[in-house]
C-alpha cells in the first residue's frame, strides 16, 4: 500500500508538472504509442506461447519416437518448459525493475528541485504510514 501511494505520487507529480497544451499532445501520442506496443507484446506472447507449446510437444514426440519412455520424456520436457518460464520471469523482473526507475530518472533530470522536494514528500509519507520500529 505504501509503495501504491508513493508511486501515485510521483505520477500525480509529473502530471502536473507537464500539464501544459503543447505537452499534452507529445504525452496523448505517447500514451497511444505505449498501448500499441502492449498490444504488439501481447500477440507476440501468445505467438511465441504457442510456438514454444508446439517445439515441446515436438521434442517430446522425439523423445518417445528415439526409444525413451513416455514418463522420462514427460519429466525432461517439465524440466525444460520450468527453465523456460524461470528465464521469463528473470527477465521479466529485471525490466520491472528498470522501468519503475525511469520516472524519478526523468523528474530528476528534467526537473531537479522538483525530484529535491519528491523525496522530501516521499521519506515524509514512508514515515507517517510506517510504524516506528523498536529498539
Amino acid at each position: 500500500m505504501d509503495n501504491t501511494v508513493i508511486n501515485l505520487t510521483r505520477l500525480l507529480g509529473i502530471t502536473a508538472v507537464g500539464a501544459s497544451i503543447a505537452k499534452a499532445r507529445l504525452v496523448q501520442r505517447f500514451v497511444r504509442d505505449a498501448a500499441n506496443i502492449i498490444t504488439l507484446a501481447i500477440v507476440t506472447g501468445i505467438a511465441s506461447g504457442a510456438l514454444l507449446i508446439g517445439a515441446l510437444y515436438i521434442a517430446y514426440q522425439g523423445f518417445v519416437y528415439y526409444g525413451l519412455q513416455p514418463l522420462p520424456a514427460q519429466i525432461v520436457v517439465a524440466g525444460i518448459t520450468i527453465l523456460t518460464v524461470g528465464l521469463f520471469i528473470g527477465i521479466t523482473a529485471s525490466r520491472l525493475r528498470h522501468l519503475r526507475g525511469i520516472p524519478e530518472q526523468i523528474l530528476h533530470t528534467e526537473f531537479p528541485l522538483a525530484s529535491h522536494i519528491n523525496k522530501i514528500a516521499d521519506s515524509f509519507m514512508e514515515g507517517l504510514l510506517n510504524e516506528p520500529k523498536a529498539d
